[in-house]
């Protein structure tokens, strides 16, 4: 065996390694991938839970809510503000789903379920009033603002789907 020979098997050798090792790290890399977007789905869920279920932990926060979506001008303004703390904490979560949902880091069908809910609740009468009078907020993320609109377009409002998110007597 001459030098050339050896030179050319570690040659080979050694392109064999690297193609191992690029596998190796493209396998490393897709379930880095997959990590991330279960973390942020979990970190994601969790914090829109905790929005979600403070309606049914406090009958008067569940009243306000439903009164504002049935008609959010009729809303004393203590109400408004309490009204437009809890929407605007929930559409700020929304909008970072979106982001995240954009960005390739969130699951589709979850993203779209809760963003579609998002969107029938702006459909609602007093949903949609507020949304008019706050979509302000969220100018800085004008894809947001258009997804939205198009979503509550296309949605069926919240109290017609679930009636229970109406007010009494609505």
């Amino acid at each position: 065996m001459n030098w050339e020979m050896i030179g050319s098997t570690g040659e080979w050798a050694g392109a064999f390694a690297v193609v191992v090792t690029l596998f190796y790290l493209a396998r490393q890399l897709r379930q880095q991938n997959i990590n991330t977007v279960a973390t942020a789905m979990d970190s994601w869920l969790a914090d829109y839970n905790a929005t979600v279920l403070e309606l049914t932990r406090d009958s008067e926060v569940a009243s306000i809510y439903r009164r504002g979506l049935t008609n959010f001008d009729g809303l004393a303004p203590n109400d408004q503000l309490r009204f437009h703390g809890w929407m605007i904490a929930h559409l700020l979560n929304a909008e970072n789903m979106h982001l995240k949902l954009t960005q390739g880091i969130l699951e589709v069908v979850i993203a779209n379920q809760v963003l579609g809910f998002n969107a029938a609740m702006l459909k609602a009468t007093g949903g949609y009033a507020w949304w008019q009078s706050a979509k302000l907020v969220f100018e800085a993320n004008p894809e947001f603002v258009e997804y939205m609109d198009k979503m509550i377009h296309d949605s069926t409002p919240i109290t017609k789907t679930w009636p229970w998110f109406s007010s009494e007597g609505e």
